[in-house]
């Protein structure tokens, strides 16, 4: 079979084993995919555990307390908001897919732009609403209709758990206003973290469907008429903090990170 993103026919490689499923890569693009594709009823069950929000996301909508929800808000203002502030003006339309605890949707909040989440976990949906204030339609991706367009789409490490990268693409597009933004982090595949961790690497698992490399990353944005405006990478973990503390303020240090990047890769990107 053809890639899905690059439509390369030749063979893809087995880049990892686990006992019950393999990591095939696509050795144009470096897109790869979970073998076999897993359940999507197995899959639905698991995102409406709060097992799997205490693992996976690390926070547990019934102990959570209250100095650590405004720690998860703080984060996502450092992170998300930091990132996007350039594109940021208020009075925007922001939708999140897989808005889990809303923690980002409030930090957008309190800055005065229309956030809304789609959230396929009722207890996420109910937290969020309830603790946070924020709006969330309870939906999976694939089931939800809208006829709004908005000024900003972001999906924080969502598109490696879709069934069909692809078809969400191609509904993505349908949402962003033109010139407005997508904004999308996923684990980098092509990164030093997971070429260090091998089969230990934190982003493997049976539920994460697709494993993007920021060329099948960016392939896929330009497919469905994004122009990429930014690439955002990081120094892996794995390199001496006094190394990293060095490369800051380095004048090599775009080289560096593409060279030792760490496990997550950020595209933004506008709808032409």
């Amino acid at each position: 079979m053809a890639c899905i993103i690059c439509r390369d026919t030749n063979p893809p490689t087995v880049i990892q084993k686990f006992p019950t499923y393999s990591i095939l890569e696509c050795n144009n693009c470096k897109f790869a995919i979970v073998d076999p594709i897993p359940d999507s009823e197995l899959l639905n069950k698991l995102y409406n555990s709060v097992e799997y929000f205490d693992t996976h996301m690390n926070y547990n909508f019934e102990s959570i307390s209250t100095a650590e929800i405004e720690k998860n808000i703080r984060q996502n203002q450092t992170l998300h908001v930091s990132n996007l502030k350039k594109y940021l003006k208020d009075g925007q339309k922001l939708l999140e897919i897989g808005s889990g605890g809303g923690f980002a949707l409030k930090a957008f909040k309190n800055l005065n732009v229309d956030a809304k989440g789609v959230e396929t976990s009722v207890v996420a949906k109910e937290f969020a609403e309830k603790k946070l204030g924020v709006k969330v339609i309870n939906s999976s991706f694939e089931d939800f209709i809208s006829e709004e367009k908005y000024d900003i789409v972001m999906l924080n490490h969502v598109l490696e758990h879709f069934l069909d990268p692809v078809m969400a693409m191609a509904k993505l597009r349908t949402l962003v206003k033109k010139d407005g933004i997508l904004y999308i982090r996923v684990p980098d595949h092509d990164s030093f973290d997971r070429r260090i961790y091998k089969s230990k690497w934190p982003a493997y698992a049976h539920y994460h469907i697709s494993n993007f490399s920021e060329k099948s990353l960016v392939m896929i944005y330009e497919n469905f008429g994004f122009k990429v405006l930014e690439t955002r990478k990081y120094i892996s973990e794995r390199v001496p903090r006094i190394i990293r503390s060095l490369v800051v303020r380095s004048p090599f240090k775009s080289l560096f990170i593409n060279k030792f990047n760490g496990r997550t890769i950020t595209i933004i990107g506008r709808a032409i």
